[in-house]
Parts: structure tokens; sequence; C-alpha cells
């Protein structure tokens, strides 16, 4: 009795019960009496496979359409064609390459499924292109040519067209849409897309070629694509077939072709118009039916020796491990991250073992990898927002400490040199931050250096409180701001920079920075002097660090700028406040 109530007899009785003795009354049942089902079974499977061809072609279709939408309606293509005007202007430069790029994308992402896509002008202008290697017949002026003539629409809808191709006569099939310039109210061409032949008959090709084959059907019954096994050609079909297929709209019917039974099945593309038409032999399908079945039913006979036989050595052959990883998997999901697995085997459940320790320890690995990079991602993009000196810069400063030397202005040489080497070795640190008694020296080693190398009058005051000086800062914080002032701010007299520092309640860093020169209107702040020597001397700007004080120190940082015409420049620096020397 307690024999009967073990596991073993347990899973004997339930295998006869519920596996064997059901199986072989189905299985006997299936081979005399399901031979039509399944033939039938197998034709309708051929219809759906095909509806599926045809959601599959649809949701390629969609896809493509929706891509070429983005790109006609697309902010970088609308500012393309606003400045298609002005072809000299930095703006057209940056709306073409948004452009470039945008077309780049597509032809990088889905570089499978299209060949090349195309802006072309009505006036004949140069055409906007990409491809992977695919050239569309554009040569020389492509208005007049057929390829051109076909696509030019007036409605803004998404066409398609077929084409036969100049290069080896094969046809071609290519979407379309008007490229609607809203800002002048007129259409000044299409863009095109060119669709990769061989995406398209990846979609018609069945996944297990049983002698058939699957076409691409225009609307007029010219066969576009086909893939399979059967190489139909219209030649070949009889007018009476023909004629069904053009009638068809959706749904399979059987037809005599060549002393042959072939299944024809018609499903159409909702998307394009199109038919995809899947043509069958029915001699192969009854004979693969048959085989199919007795197949089954040898298979079942043999897996119900085998599990009758097995099923006890496999329980306790399996049990152990799997239960084992079962657990250890469950506790990893929970979050136990350094669950693992003792390997007893050798086998291939030993090495499942084995695997899910590699995985664990790869999980972890790489989380710390993960963690690492984006620590490294923030310092990189530290590195990048600081400011480098050009050679331009030394070279203009070395050839005013040369031309002092050349007249005996050795002292005001040996300053400018004293004050380039300060700057050079504050510059070429390796710490981002400093103490803001360090960044002030900067400045006034830079102000020195212009003020030698412009001949100007330049008055820089401080006012930093001895506990302050030693707080520590991004390096490069003030000196993009007195730069500024002394490039942009001076209004023919002597310029006046001063520096205020003070500490807050809210323990926060206030650096002022304060000039008497021109100011600007802050309602219409924008870059100037690009192609000064002071921009090539540092490249951080205003932005950029407001940007670095944002990514080192968070969002409740920055940088707030008063100005107004006449009445000078006022910058004001918000910095968390850190004291190197301790309260």
């Amino acid at each position: 009795m307690r024999a009967q109530n073990s596991l073993k007899y347990k899973l004997l009785k339930l295998l006869i019960c519920v596996t064997v003795i059901p199986t072989l009354i189905i299985g006997c049942a299936a081979y005399w009496f399901t031979s039509d089902s399944l033939l039938n079974a197998a034709m309708a499977s051929t219809g759906q496979m095909n509806r599926h061809k045809a959601d599959t072609f649809d949701q390629f279709a969609e896809e493509l359409e929706t891509i070429l939408k983005d790109l006609t309606d697309s902010e970088a293509t609308k500012a393309f064609l606003q400045l298609r005007g002005e072809p000299d202007t930095e703006s057209y430069y940056l709306s073409a390459v948004r452009l470039s790029e945008k077309m780049d994308t597509l032809i990088t992402q889905r570089g499978d499924a299209v060949d090349a896509v195309a802006f072309l002008w009505n006036d004949g202008s140069l055409p906007v292109a990409r491809s992977n290697g695919y050239r569309m017949p554009l040569e020389g002026d492509y208005r007049g040519n057929v390829f051109y003539q076909a696509m030019k629409q007036s409605d803004a809808a998404v066409h398609w067209i077929v084409l036969p191709e100049t290069t080896d006569g094969l046809p071609g099939l290519f979407l379309y849409k008007t490229i609607y310039n809203a800002f002048a109210d007129e259409n000044l061409g299409v863009a095109v897309i060119h669709v990769n032949r061989a995406y398209i008959c990846s979609i018609l090709q069945t996944a297990e070629q049983a002698a058939d084959s699957t076409m691409l059907m225009a609307a007029d019954g010219k066969v576009i694509f086909q893939a399979g096994d059967i190489l139909w050609r219209e030649e070949y079909f009889p007018d009476s077939v023909q004629e069904m297929m053009n009638k068809m709209d959706t749904g399979s019917r059987t037809a005599e072709l060549e002393g042959d039974s072939y299944l024809i099945s018609v499903a159409e593309s909702a998307w394009t118009g199109y038919k995809l038409v899947n043509v069958t032999s029915l001699t192969v399908i009854k004979e693969n039916t048959g085989r199919i079945l007795l197949s089954v039913m040898a298979a079942v006979f043999a897996a119900l020796l085998l599990a009758v036989m097995f099923s006890l050595l496999l329980f306790r052959y399996l049990k152990p491990p799997i239960v084992d990883l079962h657990a250890a998997m469950t506790r990893f999901r929970k979050g136990h991250l350094e669950e693992r697995i003792t390997v007893r085997r050798k086998d291939e459940l030993g090495e499942l073992g084995i695997s899910f320790n590699e995985m664990a320890e790869r999980i972890n690995r790489q989380i710390h990898e993960i963690e690492e990079e984006q620590k490294e991602k923030k310092e990189i993009a530290m590195r990048f927002l600081q400011a480098q000196i050009s050679p331009h810069f030394l070279y203009n400063t070395l050839n005013s400490i040369k031309a002092l030397t050349r007249r005996n202005r050795n002292e005001e040489a040996c300053e400018m040199i004293t004050s380039l080497i300060s700057l050079l070795r504050i510059a070429s640190g390796g710490s981002e931050e400093i103490t803001l008694e360090q960044e002030l020296r900067y400045v006034e080693s830079y102000v020195l250096l212009m003020q030698k190398r412009r001949d100007t009058a330049i008055e820089l005051c401080t006012e930093l409180p001895p506990q302050i000086a030693v707080c520590r800062v991004l390096k490069f914080t003030l000196q993009p701001f007195v730069e500024n002032s002394i490039i942009h701010g001076n209004a023919g007299k002597p310029l006046c920079i001063r520096i205020h520092a003070e500490r807050t309640e809210a323990d926060t860093l206030l650096l002022t920075v304060r000039d008497n020169g021109d100011g600007f209107d802050t309602h219409i702040l924008q870059e100037r002097q690009r192609h000064t020597e002071s921009q090539r001397f540092n490249r951080i700007g205003i932005h950029n660090v407001a940007e670095r004080i944002r990514l080192y120190y968070g969002d409740n940082y920055g940088v707030s700028i008063q100005s107004e015409p006449g009445c000078g420049t006022c910058v004001t620096i918000r910095l968390p406040f850190e004291n190197t020397a301790g309260e």
C-alpha cells in the first residue's frame, strides 16, 4: 500500500490513464477519419499564411508611409525648405545637415528595407539623396524622364508606384509624397523612397517551402515581385486562371494548370491596394498530409513506449538539479544576486547550473560596469566642457612678448611670461575643482595678458573675504564672463570689472561679475564675433558654463545675467559652498 502511494506509481498511473490510453484512441481515430480534415486544414493554413503575409506587408507599408510623412513634414525639412532661398547662410547649412542626418538615420536603421531616399525638386536643382549603394536614375535633368514624371503629383497623400528599373529591367517599387513648402504655399517636388526588392521577397517567402510561390500583384494584374519554388510567368497562366486571380479579392480557389491541381489564395493589401497571390500544389499538400499523419502515428506509439519505460528513470534523474535550479532562480529573481548553485554533474544539467552561475556573475559584473560607465560618461562630459587653450592664443601672446623684448620692455615681458605660466599651470591641471583664490589668480593672469596684448586699461577689482577664498569651485567658472566683458563690453573707455563673492545663509556661494561696459538686451542675446581670437582661446561660453554647473552640482545651481544697453552687465553665479579648510 505504501508503494502504491509513492510518487513513482502515481506518475505511472497518471501516464497510462491521461496520456497513453487517450493518445492511442485519438491517434487511431485520426488516422482513419481525419485525412480530409488535415487536407482542409492545410488548405486553410495556406490561406491564413497568405493573409498573414498581407498583414505583414501592410505593417511594413504603413511604417514606410509614416516614415515618409515624417521625413517631409518634420521640423528639419520645414527649416530646410524655408531657407532654400538662402543657400549661403549658416542656417541653411545647419538645416541641410539636420535633414541629411535624418535621411542617413533612415538608411542606417532600415537599410534592409530601403535602398534609397531622395528629395527631387521641380526646378531641377540638385536632389538630396541617400542610399546604401542603389543608384536612382537621376542623371542630368531628371524632370523629363519617366521616372520623375510618373511620380509628380499635386495632392499631399503618399502614393505607391511600380516602375521598370533601368539596370536589370525588373520592376521597382517606390513610394513618394509631394514636398509642400507651407511658407511659400507651393509644391516643390516629391520625396521618394525605393523599397528593397529582397526585403519584399523575404515577406513573400514561405518559411517552409512546399512547391509554392507567392506573388505581389498590382491592380492591373502585373506581377511585381514573387518568391518561392514555383517560378510563375504571366505567359504560362491560362486566360481563365488569369481572369480568376484578377477578379478575386480574397479567399482561395483551386485551378488546373499544366495537368496538376493548384490552390490559389488571394489576400489584398488594405494599405496599398496590391494583391498577394499564393499558388500551392495540391498534390504536394496531399502527400505532405499523408506523410505527416503516418509520422504522427508512429511518433505517438514510440513516445508512449518510451514514456512508460523511462518515465521513472527520468523523474529520478531530473528532479534534483531542476529543483535546485528553480529554487536558485527564484531567489535570484527576488534580488539575492549572490545566489549560486553547487554543481555536482558534468552533463547538460550540470552545464545548465554552470551557465546560471556564469549568468549571475555576468549580471553582477555588468551592473558594476554600467555604474562605472555612467560615472565615466559624466567625467568625460565634464572634461569635454572645460576650456582648452588653443595654439592661436599662445601664438599671439608669444608674439606680444617678442615685441616687448625687441623694444627692451623686459619687465613687462617678464610679467606676461609669468602670467602665461600661471595660466597654463591652472588650465593643464588634472583636477576639475580648484579654490576660489586659484580661480581669481587665473583670472588676474588672463586679464594681465589681455591688457598687455590689447594695450588697453583694464581695472580688475575683487572682493574676496578670507573665509571664502578656500571655497572649492569648478575651474573656468569666472574666466568666460571676464572674457566676455573684455571682448564685448569695452565702450571705448577704461574698463572696470568687479568680482564679488559672498556666502548666503543657505550655504550657497554667490559670485558676481559686474562691468561698466556697453551692456546688451538679454532678450536678444546671441552669439557675436564668432571668429575672434578670444573664442578660439575659450570654447565653453556662457551656456556651457551653466551646463557644467548643472552636471556637477545639480539643477538648483546655475547662472543668471542682468544687462541693459549702456548700463553694463552683471552676471550672478550660484554654487554650493564647499569650504576645504572646514568651518
